[in-house]
């Protein structure tokens, strides 16, 4: 009975059997331990961050911010309207140099002075520019016209001194054939009558000559008066500009004298060749001295 009956049981048997086949082990993919390793240096980072971390919290205080430096407070000479901010906060100023820009206050029924005087001295300025354009452009087109036509006087005049040689070489030719024909009438080669058509011949000869004469004369008189148009229309046109010009000129100075009654540049004066400046104000602020 003991022999018949196994040593082992039947498992550690079969067991045995199958060790020529191996072991078993299962291969992990890469990306599993790179998920470990990211894990632990997310957990490592929460750890460090609870033991060393700090958190910034906001609170309110009461009070005002002062520069290390300290204030300087700057004074106006008058009241007056800050019209322009000419630096800007924090920014380095230097001694003497203009800061803000006021406008005094005077009003009237129908607005600011001088708002409104500006805008007088503006549509007055337009105005004036306006006529000047128009006085440019009119007298480059009577220009342009009187050089025209003295062309065309110059062109007729040249056509009248031809015609006046011409009438005078005819004049001459008649001449001398009245001559010849005193002389054959003389010798009773020729008739009276035929002499006596020369000589209407010559007087008409010497009707056309003095008619050129008066005609190119008359052209020469004409282009004399072109030319002294000519230098009327720029001396003209030279003083209307002139005219304009003084009237801009004047009102330039009207801008700058409303624009020192209507608006000061406030200077900023101190000893130190520069300085942080602090906020001054805003557009529309009043400003007390």
């Amino acid at each position: 009975m003991a022999l018949t009956q196994a040593l082992f049981r039947q498992e550690v048997m079969q067991a045995s059997q199958a060790q020529w086949l191996g072991s078993i082990r299962i291969g992990r993919p890469p990306s599993f331990a790179w998920v470990t390793g990211l894990s632990l240096c997310m957990a490592v980072a929460l750890v460090s961050y609870a033991i060393w971390g700090e958190v910034t919290r906001k609170a309110k205080l009461p009070g005002l911010l002062m520069p290390t430096a300290g204030m300087l407070t700057v004074s106006a000479p008058q009241v007056g309207v800050v019209t322009e901010l000419l630096v800007k906060e924090g920014e380095l100023v230097a001694a003497g140099q203009p800061v803000i820009r006021l406008r005094s206050d005077r009003t009237t029924s129908l607005g600011d002075a001088a708002i409104l005087n500006a805008q007088a001295l503006a549509q007055r300025r337009q105005t004036l520019e306006t006529e000047r354009l128009l006085t440019q452009q009119q007298q480059r087109q009577r220009q342009q016209a009187l050089n025209d036509r003295l062309r065309s006087l110059s062109a007729e005049e040249r056509q009248a001194q031809a015609e006046l040689e011409t009438n005078r070489l005819r004049a001459g030719l008649a001449a001398k054939s009245l001559t010849r024909y005193v002389e054959l009438e003389k010798d009773s080669f020729v008739s009276a009558v035929q002499l006596q058509q020369k000589q209407e011949e010559l007087l008409d000869v010497q009707l056309r000559e003095r008619n050129a004469e008066r005609s190119l004369a008359a052209l020469q008189r004409d282009i004399q008066a072109t030319k002294a148009e000519l230098l009327n229309n720029e001396t003209s046109s030279s003083t209307s500009l002139a005219q304009v010009d003084r009237g801009l000129a004047s009102l330039s100075q009207e801008f700058t004298e409303n624009d020192a009654r209507g608006g000061l540049r406030m200077v900023f004066k101190t000893g130190k060749a520069e300085l942080s400046s602090p906020q001054l104000g805003f557009t529309g602020f009043e400003h007390h001295p």
